[in-house]
């Protein structure tokens, strides 16, 4: 059997410190800021419609379980047969 033996190297904020840090401008930071914020409202706009279609589904739900309750849809092996109107 074989022993395998690993050594982390250390590093501190005095080790880090002097070290630069490449930055875009700030007409390029404000390009990416523009951008990110366009893509967060596509992501939300996505999330919101989601979210409205859950609604609406769980809203057909209840209405659908309603109406096999109280006699109104007649159900048959898991399928609608007919809804009386």
């Amino acid at each position: 059997m074989t022993d395998y033996k690993t050594f982390f190297a250390s590093a501190g904020i005095a080790d880090i410190n002097p070290l630069p840090i490449a930055l875009p401008s700030l007409e390029e930071q404000v390009r990416i800021v523009l951008y990110l914020k366009r893509e967060f409202a596509y992501i939300q706009k996505a999330l919101d419609a989601e979210a409205t279609q859950i609604q609406k589904l769980n809203e057909y739900k209840t209405t659908l379980i309603n109406s096999a309750v109280t006699g109104k849809v007649k159900v048959h092996s898991g399928e609608v047969m007919s809804i009386a109107v």
